[in-house]
């Protein structure tokens, strides 16, 4: 023990006595510039070159255990990437929702605004999607999981309609409600 603690004290005395150097600030802006060197290409040659903003809305209704209704309605704008493959075309993106569920008789059961991620994959045979909310999600706000296989998707308007689930907690309830969702998701490219 008495060995260890004079190996810290050394370590410490060692360290406090070794200079250190200090970036100017002249410096910092041209190492950033390095780090990205896709700034002096074209706009069709850039990482950023297949951004899409897109608008999202959904319509959703469910139950709870007790087999009493809620409505679920979510609207928000969102950045991705347009995927396009060999017989596939597509969009992988995050988005920021505000988010609104109703009660069977109108009450505004809870509000806010979480973050989601969008997938959805456009085949010959029709299209794929879902969307989740599984990551920070503020406290008490719901977490959403959708997903769908059917859909149409006319002049980058894409008209879904899937099964999820959303789990959240009401303002004076101790229990989280899980609800069982049937929703219709528009997403419509900017």
């Amino acid at each position: 023990m008495k060995a260890l603690t004079l190996g810290l004290a050394a370590v410490l005395l060692v360290g406090l006595t070794i200079p250190f150097a200090v970036a100017e600030p002249d410096d910092r802006p041209a190492a950033r510039d390095a780090r990205k060197p896709d700034r002096d290409l074209p706009a069709e040659k850039r990482r950023d070159a297949g951004r899409t903003n897109f608008t999202i809305s959904i319509t959703a209704t469910g139950l709870d255990r007790d087999n009493r209704t809620y409505t679920l309605e979510a609207s928000g704008e969102g950045v991705g990437k347009a995927r396009q493959g060999e017989n596939r075309s597509g969009l992988h993106g995050f988005a920021r929702l505000h988010v609104r569920i109703l009660d069977e008789n109108g009450t505004l059961v809870k509000e806010g605004d979480v973050r989601v991620h969008v997938v959805m994959i456009q085949k010959d045979d029709g299209v794929k999607w879902e969307l989740s909310s599984f990551m920070r999600t503020p406290k008490g706000l719901p977490k959403l999981a959708l997903r769908g296989h059917n859909g149409t998707v006319v002049d980058d308007v894409a008209d879904l309609e899937g099964h999820g689930f959303a789990l959240f907690k009401p303002d004076d309830a101790e229990k989280r409600v899980r609800l069982k969702l049937d929703a219709v998701v528009e997403i419509a490219k900017q």
